[in-house]
């Protein structure tokens, strides 16, 4: 989201959760900070009319690829950032991890777990 860059349209990066489901999260700009204004979310294609009820700026890698496939489910107005990386840019972790380090916003890697959206559902 930080690397759609500054616009006065809420962001939403799209991350492909293949069975045609996105995983997002809505972001705004709010004082040159861009601040995580929902939870994280998984939506299938046709779900994201109930997420994005207003213009928003569209980025992540799979947003682009999925654009044919999501479209119909979004407002009028819309965007979708081009180009889009195939990965986080150096400048915008460090911009990112350099404002962390100021507000003291330290993490531990033993304390680091991951985020899952969906339930595990595995074969036996």
């Amino acid at each position: 989201a930080y690397q759609a860059g500054t616009c006065s349209l809420p962001v939403f990066p799209v991350i492909d959760a293949h069975r045609k489901e996105v995983f997002g999260a809505m972001y705004r700009w709010e004082d040159a900070s861009l601040v995580r204004q929902s939870d994280y979310r998984v939506s299938g294609y046709e779900g994201l009319a109930e997420i994005i009820k207003q213009p928003v700026r569209l980025c992540g890698k799979d947003a682009l690829r999925l654009q044919d496939k999501i479209e119909s489910a979004l407002p009028p107005g819309c965007e979708f950032v081009r180009p889009q990386p195939d990965y986080p840019q150096i400048w915008a972790l460090m911009q990112l991890g350099y404002q962390r380090f100021v507000q003291q916003q330290f993490s531990s890697a033993h304390d680091c777990e991951p985020l899952y959206l969906r339930a595990f559902q595995g074969v036996l």
